[in-house]
């Protein structure tokens, strides 16, 4: 159950990046999903884009947290 607070956690990584790195860092090599995400919607007001990559990031968390249950469901009944 830890890794799944992990895998969530990772995909919430935001302050970290923003406040040591605001537009990045050089070319971009410390941006994340988050953070492009804050880009797109609050910087270029991109609201359509913005509501997709939401989605998109949810299905995804959604999905490893799925497979992370029934991996650990599966591991508990052997």
């Amino acid at each position: 159950m830890c890794r799944l607070f992990q895998y969530i956690g990772a995909f919430q990584v935001f302050e970290q990046v923003y406040v040591l790195t605001p537009r990045g860092g050089p070319l971009f090599s410390t941006e994340t999903v988050v953070t492009y995400h804050y880009h797109q919607g609050i910087e270029l007001i991109d609201i359509s884009y913005t509501a997709i990559i939401g989605v998109l990031l949810f299905l995804i968390v959604l999905v490893l947290t799925v497979f992370q249950l029934r991996v650990l469901r599966y591991r508990e009944n052997d």
